[in-house]
């Protein structure tokens, strides 16, 4: 899986022709209907948010039990799986009112019941029972599989096709996270996705607008909007 090419992001490019909003709204839609370009645009649209996600994991949204044994070699998202996956379905539940899980389980990786990492968190979009359910997971680089691949969007049938299942022992909606212990670190992640984007609008410069007659000559002062968007956890991320 090192290295894999996910989805063919050409086809994203010309699906957001026609959606040129970073939140599309599809309507709550169940995996078997999502076309291809669908699956693209999201794979896109996390990516980017990925990326920003990465510059505010902190040892406030890391999983606690992580803080003492983190190193410099692992990936930046090792400890930040709970915490990245409740942004994720808060995300997807606001941008592209779909009807997603928390997850919580193990990922196996093969058939040596020893090759797993346990009690990992991700999001399910889909029905438990149906291998089209979507398996989204924001950290998977770290897990040496998924060297190389910041976001995994994938079939869970596609997955278990490479011998790597995802097992969830338990699945949530958002609403249900309130109270658990990923909820307060959550709210600090939410906190920093959103204050760039008010930084960046008061940041702007204000320009002068004359308008009216050369005799009652005003100003106004304009401020363009940026372009963007907003119990037990895991015990390993």
């Amino acid at each position: 899986m090192h290295g894999v090419t996910l989805v063919d992001p050409g086809t994203a490019d010309r699906f957001a022709v026609d959606h040129d909003s970073p939140d599309s709204e599809l309507g709550e839609v169940h995996p078997l209907s999502w076309s291809s370009e669908e699956v693209s645009l999201l794979e896109k649209q996390l990516t980017k948010r990925r990326k920003v996600l990465a510059r505010h994991w902190t040892d406030d949204t890391i999983y606690p039990s992580f803080k003492a044994t983190k190193t410099a070699d692992q990936p930046a998202s090792h400890g930040q799986c709970g915490v990245s996956s409740a942004w994720v379905l808060n995300w997807l539940s606001e941008s592209w009112r779909s009807a997603a899980y928390y997850c919580v389980g193990d990922v196996q990786f093969s058939a040596d019941e020893r090759d797993v990492a346990k009690f990992h968190c991700w999001v399910e979009i889909g029905d438990e029972s149906s291998t089209r359910r979507l398996v989204i997971d924001l950290t998977c680089d770290q897990f040496q599989a998924f060297r190389g691949v910041s976001v995994l969007i994938r079939e869970h049938g596609s997955l278990m096709g490479r011998s790597i299942e995802y097992k969830a022992s338990s699945r949530r909606r958002f609403e249900e996270l309130h109270g658990d212990s990923v909820w307060a670190r959550f709210e600090i992640l939410e906190d920093a996705m959103r204050w760039p984007w008010l930084k960046t609008l008061y940041r702007l410069p204000r320009r002068a607008v004359p308008f009216g007659s050369r005799r009652d000559r005003r100003v106004e002062s304009v401020v363009e909007s940026p372009v963007g968007s907003q119990s037990t956890e895991a015990s390993a991320a």
